[in-house]
């Protein structure tokens, strides 16, 4: 599922503003679901392999999320360039 897409974003009810400026931790620390989670947990439940969106950390950026379970057997994952990718959080500036 490709939630870069502002087409699908639509067919599910959101823009993309309006998921980038969801406060997902405070939601989720709350003890609700934030909508971004709900999306994902629904795009899983319905068999997607995985699903591609925006980078709440980077906007230029994109997050690829891959469910294990639901890769589908000829599947497969594999990583071109290394060194385009970015840093690990763990080097990020505070």
């Amino acid at each position: 599922m490709d939630l870069t897409d502002a087409n699908v974003l639509g067919k599910l009810g959101f823009g993309l503003d309006e998921l980038m400026e969801e406060d997902w931790h405070a939601i989720q620390s709350g003890g609700q679901e934030s909508w971004t989670q709900a999306i994902a947990r629904g795009c899983r439940s319905v068999g997607f392999e995985g699903l591609i969106a925006q980078s709440a950390r980077d906007r230029r950026g994109r997050n690829v999320v891959i469910f294990p379970d639901k890769l589908r057997k000829g599947s497969s994952i594999e990583l071109v360039t290394k060194e385009d990718l970015p840093p690990h959080p763990s080097g990020w500036p505070k």
